[in-house]
């Protein structure tokens, strides 16, 4: 080779050289970018989400390609040099070396930022166990974590159950101050707010831990497909155990994360035929599931252990769900097979018709049941039927389970709920058991949860905060918090006083209703009929426009919005209602 040859040989290399650590700067950019979810600024959210959604799922199918392809090149390149190292080194396999070393450089680069942030984001926080010592006249400080019910939804710019607290507090207590630290987050998970807890300057005195709801349809989509049914087509099995294989990658992780967060909220393409939609598959695995309750578990533990070790008290709310609203998706059981499935769908269809002939739709259901325990669905539309003559035990039953098998549930589920009661039980008397679903099926006027008690399917109403408000204040009561004085009651609880001390007029029950017709169009495109919901939107518009024109918020009939006043003996309202 001649002194120009070498010339354009090293030349080359430096060039190929010069292109492999821009491929791997390249690989490095796109995952901070796609996986730490920077946006462009100014887009929609619809855009923004759906144009990282993109990338992120391209990134799924090019990241691990590459892997594979890098390790593979890498070994044969190597081996290629081993075997003819006594022979003149092709350039190209030099080339080929060259960039499969420097993607394999970026990879495990990118692996072990992707695994220190995956800890980052998925770790138990740091919790203060110091705190500056309190001062004489210091308030009591409540801490609240949790989600929008937590935060006082669709309430939450004039109370929330926490806010109902410290006023009640200050009123039987008037030498002291109450503070309400508010942690609590639309959408949160319990881990996400945990992670907040590190933030804490000053030593919480009462910790609400109002959690449960939003642990799925925080971090699952109705786009996340399972491989679920035993007769998927064996491209998608085999595609499905390749994903789980790739999921040994934290990037693969890390990025799949990323995608449903992105997912969550988007309307998916609802590109399944009506038999898929109806029958329908869980958004989750049943390993991510244990997943989601073994976290939750842990994360619940580990707060009130926490508030023993610091001196707060714990006060843990079993969040109360509508039991009457319907889940968002069914499933049969994995070994129902694709023609079975739409036999189901038709015995289903034919369920429906004869529901105007109760214990015909009735037998109907159960026989279904016999067969798919799992169908969501079928237990949802028995349970109503059950509930409307008469049998409100059974239709309790069967509201429970259509919550506890939804695909994408987003009420607290049985599991979560007995999480709370046994992580309280250890406790004892260093945790205080706030259980909503028994406060409200025993306030329920016939033991069902309904709208008269949550609005939508999570956010209570103002009785109900009244409700879970007065069982934590009983408890207080009865530990005699801050010296409560014996012959003093609690008091101010009635929801008509609440109404007028928080200044809920009809301005405000306007702007409850309009709330909560937005929640339901929110979550409609979660269920596969989305009729029910879009009927409750339609009415809370409706009365929307009616208190704007003046009319009481009472007189509209509509479950939830408005109280009852108490009446003078001659039936007239107390001076100062509406």
């Amino acid at each position: 080779m001649n002194g120009r040859e070498q010339t354009q040989v090293s030349w080359r290399n430096r060039r190929l050289a010069a292109w492999a650590r821009a491929l791997a700067a390249t690989i490095l950019v796109l995952l901070l970018l796609v996986i730490g979810r920077l946006q462009p600024l100014g887009s929609p959210r619809a855009f923004q989400g759906r144009l990282a959604a993109g990338a992120l799922s391209i990134l799924l199918v090019a990241y691990p390609i590459t892997a594979v392809g890098a390790a593979l090149g890498l070994a044969l390149f190597t081996a290629n040099l081993i075997i003819h190292r006594h022979r003149p080194r092709s350039p190209w396999v030099a080339r080929g070396l060259l960039l499969c070393g420097s993607l394999a450089i970026g990879i495990v680069a990118a692996e072990t930022a992707g695994s220190a942030w995956l800890g980052f984001r998925h770790r138990m926080p740091s919790v203060p166990s110091r705190f500056p010592e309190s001062r004489p006249g210091d308030p009591v400080e409540i801490v609240v974590i949790g989600g929008s019910s937590a935060l006082g939804a669709p309430y939450e710019d004039w109370l929330s159950v926490a806010r109902i607290v410290a006023h009640a507090l200050k009123r039987a207590i008037p030498t002291r101050d109450f503070h309400v630290n508010m942690l609590a987050e639309k959408g949160a998970s319990l881990e996400m707010t945990h992670q907040k807890l590190a933030t804490l300057e000053r030593k919480p005195d009462i910790m609400i831990i109002y959690s449960g709801h939003n642990e799925f349809l925080a971090r699952f989509s109705l786009e996340n497909q399972t491989i679920y049914y035993d007769d998927e087509r064996p491209a998608a099995r085999a595609w499905g155990m390749l994903e789980q294989a790739a999921r040994i990658s934290a990037v693969v992780r890390l990025a799949r994360e990323n995608l449903e967060k992105e997912r969550v909220g988007l309307v998916p393409s609802r590109a399944l035929g009506t038999v898929e939609r109806t029958i329908g598959r869980p958004a989750a695995s049943a390993a991510e599931t244990q997943a989601v309750f073994a976290d939750f578990a842990a994360r619940l533990e580990a707060i009130t252990s926490m508030c023993e070790r610091i001196g707060c008290l714990p006060i843990l709310v079993i969040p109360p769900g509508n039991d009457s609203a319907d889940p968002n998706q069914s499933y049969a059981g994995p070994r129902t097979l694709h023609h079975d499935r739409k036999a189901l769908f038709n015995r289903l269809f034919d369920a429906k018709r004869l529901e105007a002939r109760a214990p015909e739709a009735i037998a109907a259901y159960e026989a279904i049941l016999d067969d798919q325990p799992t169908l969501a669905v079928a237990h949802y539309r028995l349970a109503r039927l059950l509930d409307r003559s008469g049998a409100v035990s059974a239709a309790i039953r069967h509201y429970i389970l259509a919550r506890d098998h939804d695909g994408l549930p987003l009420r607290c589920v049985s599991t979560l709920e007995e999480s709370h009661r046994a992580v309280a039980l250890r406790h004892g008397d260093q945790a205080i058991l706030i259980d909503g679903p028994r406060l409200f099926r025993a306030a329920g006027t016939r033991g069902v949860i309904d709208q008269s008690l949550v609005h939508d399917l999570v956010h209570p109403t103002l009785k109900g905060q009244t409700i879970l408000a007065r069982a934590i204040l009983d408890e207080l009561k009865r530990r005699r918090a801050w010296g409560w004085p014996d012959d003093t009651p609690v008091d101010g609880l009635e929801p008509w006083r609440i109404e007028r001390e928080f200044g809920i007029d009809g301005a405000v029950w306007a702007t409850v209703c309009r709330r909560v017709a937005a929640q339901y169009e929110m979550i409609e495109f979660l269920t596969v009929d989305p009729l029910e919901r879009n009927a409750w939107r339609d009415r809370f518009l409706a009365a929307a426009a009616r208190l704007k024109e003046g009319a009481f918020p009472r007189d509209l009939g509509l479950p939830g919005v408005g109280v009852e006043e108490p009446t003078t003996p001659t039936g007239q309202s107390f001076p100062g209602g509406q």
